[in-house]
């Protein structure tokens, strides 16, 4: 049976999520059946980095509040 890998991310806004799923060949897959933490950390960061950049930009520092910035 194929299996997937489900990775969901949530952003710091109300309502906003993306779940992810990617497919999993066999060698991705342990011997307890799950997916390998080495590339499950991989598919999870990819998917954060993607989902980061869905709702981030640069701004120039004017743009920024002075009590917001660090």
């Amino acid at each position: 049976m194929t299996k997937y890998l489900k990775i969901g991310v949530s952003g710091p806004y109300v309502n906003t999520s993306q779940t992810t799923f990617v497919k999993l060949d066999d060698d991705d897959i342990g011997d307890d059946g799950k997916c390998k933490q080495k590339y499950a950390d991989e598919m999870v960061g990819d998917a954060i980095a993607n989902y980061i950049d869905s709702w981030s930009e640069t701004v120039d520092e004017a743009d920024v509040p002075e009590e917001d910035r660090w």
